[in-house]
């Protein structure tokens, strides 16, 4: 595996991690935002170096998961930061954003155990 290859599954794994810290920040522009960034970033690791580890499959899946959840969470941010907005709006804010990083997580497991991999021999 070639150091620029190492390098870009690290950013993965951080943008990864930002989307599970927005759970807690419940930023649904930030959200959206890395999630976007996330699609990217595998997107751009699968143009370079094409790794078997990743299917277009998965890529597909990733991009169709990222734009909805993350659209739909912007939307539920905009609706929390409404005047007079009751506190469940943020509670399903909170829950819409674990699901979709529970789906985003299920769309890419293969290439997140190799990032894993990655940061644990750094």
């Amino acid at each position: 595996m070639e150091e620029e290859e190492k390098k870009i599954l690290l950013e993965i794994g951080n943008l990864q991690t930002e989307l599970l810290e927005e759970s807690i920040n419940c930023n649904g522009y930030a959200y959206r935002r890395n999630a976007r960034l996330l699609s990217k970033k595998v997107l751009d690791l699968n143009n370079e170096f094409q790794p078997n580890y990743l299917t277009i499959s998965d890529i597909e899946k990733l991009n169709q998961t990222t734009s909805e959840q993350g659209e739909r969470i912007a939307a539920k941010y905009e609706e929390v930061n409404r005047r007079n907005s009751p506190q469940i709006r943020k509670t399903e804010l909170m829950t819409k954003i674990n699901s979709a990083n529970k789906m985003i997580s299920d769309d890419i497991f293969s290439l997140l155990q190799i990032v894993r991999e990655v940061e644990s021999k750094k």
